[in-house]
C-alpha cells in the first residue's frame, strides 16, 4: 500500500497542494467565462471537440477541477489511494485533450486561463509554461507512486524460482 511505502506527510502535502492548485485553475477559469476575459475565442468551436464551444469545454474543464479538489481534500485522512487514482485519471484526460489538440493542428495556444494573467505582464510562452508545469507537477507523482504500487504488487505475485 502507498501509504506505508511512502511518508504520509509528504503526500498529504502533495495531494492538498494538488487540491489547492486545481481549485485556483478551476477558479481561474470561472473568472474568465464570467468577466468575459477569453473574449470571441470562447463562442468558437473547440478545435478537439469540435461540436461544442471552447466556453462549455472551459466550464467543464472548471467543474472538473473544483469537484476533484474538493474530493481530494473531504477525503484528506483517508488512504491515499483513491485521491491518487482521481489524481492520474484527470490528468490523462488533460494530456490527451492537449494531444489531440497538438494533433487538430490548431495553431491557436491553449488559454487555460483566459487571459486572467494578463495582468502579470508574462509572455503567452510563460503563462503556457506556468500551466504546464502545474500539469506536470499534479499528474507526475500519481503516475510514479501508482506505477510503483502496481510493479510492487505483480512482484509479490510472482513465484520466485526453486533453488
Amino acid at each position: 500500500m502507498i501509504a506505508r511505502r511512502f511518508c504520509h506527510r509528504p503526500l498529504f502535502a502533495f495531494l492538498m497542494s494538488s487540491a489547492f492548485l486545481l481549485l485556483l485553475t478551476g477558479l481561474a477559469k470561472i473568472f474568465s467565462l464570467v468577466h468575459g476575459s477569453g473574449g470571441p475565442i470562447l463562442d468558437k468551436p473547440d478545435s478537439v471537440i469540435w461540436f461544442v464551444s471552447n466556453r462549455a469545454v472551459l466550464s467543464l474543464a472548471a467543474t472538473l477541477e473544483i469537484l476533484l479538489a474538493g474530493f481530494l481534500i473531504v477525503h484528506r485522512n483517508r488512504q491515499p489511494h483513491h485521491q491518487l487514482l482521481m489524481l492520474a485519471w484527470f490528468s490523462t484526460l488533460i494530456w490527451l485533450y492537449r494531444f489531440a489538440r497538438f494533433l487538430s493542428g490548431d495553431p491557436a495556444p491553449c488559454k487555460c486561463l483566459g487571459d486572467l494573467l494578463a495582468w502579470t505582464g508574462l509572455s503567452d510562452d510563460a503563462t503556457r509554461n506556468i500551466i504546464l508545469g502545474v500539469l506536470i507537477y499534479v499528474s507526475l507523482p500519481p503516475f510514479t507512486l501508482l506505477s510503483v504500487e502496481a510493479l510492487q504488487s505483480w512482484l509479490r505475485g510472482v513465484d520466485t524460482p526453486e533453488t
